[in-house]
């Protein structure tokens, strides 16, 4: 357990212990700026057959790393993990007149990714400095995603090849309580591919994720009474 309760830890299996973080503001974040403010481009994706998260991923390219300067707090539904501040909430700092749609759609994703580094980086201390991150889930559709994670990291990301890992996960625990496998080391995720982080975009990332992290202190003050 981190000595500041950042992270969660339970006994799973004699001297078997599993230690993590949750964020509130994963795809919700994502989800709130479709709904909210690109209600035309939905509309036009839907009657196309077209994906409207692959053409935001589209979208959000166009804009460089960092979003041309924007930075996105996305605490919409207040903060988890880290610090566990239910009052926070999400903010968009350093609009200007020149940013467009798809800047904002990139900050939103940087912003959801610079929250998990923040766990993260509670995590290496506890696991190693060169942990092996494992994704699974929704957000593994997304490459562009995929690779901010791994720019901000700096540390490749395996995609499992199994999507729903929660599911898998509850699957090999009931496996094992059959006694159909003996050892939870007898499942090794398969990895379907890895996403290396651009050299050239770490130290650009290396910025925006201090950015991101003075903003948050300024918004922590306001939000912490």
């Amino acid at each position: 357990m981190h000595e500041k309760e950042s992270t969660w830890c339970y006994h799973f299996y004699k001297n078997l212990w599993i230690v993590g973080g949750a964020i509130n503001n994963g795809g919700i974040a994502l989800n709130w700026f479709k709904d909210k403010l690109y209600k035309e481009e939905e509309k036009k994706a839907r009657e196309k057959g077209e994906d409207i998260y692959k053409l935001m991923e589209e979208e959000a390219q166009k804009s460089p790393p960092g979003a041309r300067g924007l930075i996105f707090l996305p605490f919409l539904t207040g903060e988890r993990s880290p610090n566990w501040n239910p009052r926070m909430r999400g903010c968009l700092i350093g609009l200007s007149l020149h940013h467009e749609k798809k800047d904002i759609i990139r900050s939103i994703m940087e912003g959801v990714m610079c929250r998990m580094k923040a766990i993260m980086d509670i995590f290496k201390p506890l696991v190693g400095e060169k942990p092996f991150v494992v994704a699974s889930g929704g957000y593994t559709k997304n490459n562009l995603w995929l690779r901010i994670q791994a720019d901000l990291f700096n540390l490749p990301i395996n995609i499992m090849a199994e999507k729903e890992g929660a599911a898998m996960g509850a699957a090999i625990v009931a496996m094992f309580s059959q006694g159909k496998i003996k050892d939870f080391k007898e499942f090794e995720p398969e990895i379907e591919k890895s996403i290396l982080p651009c050299k050239e975009n770490v130290e650009k990332y290396r910025k925006v994720y201090e950015n991101h992290l003075k903003a948050y202190k300024c918004l922590e003050k306001y939000f912490s009474c």
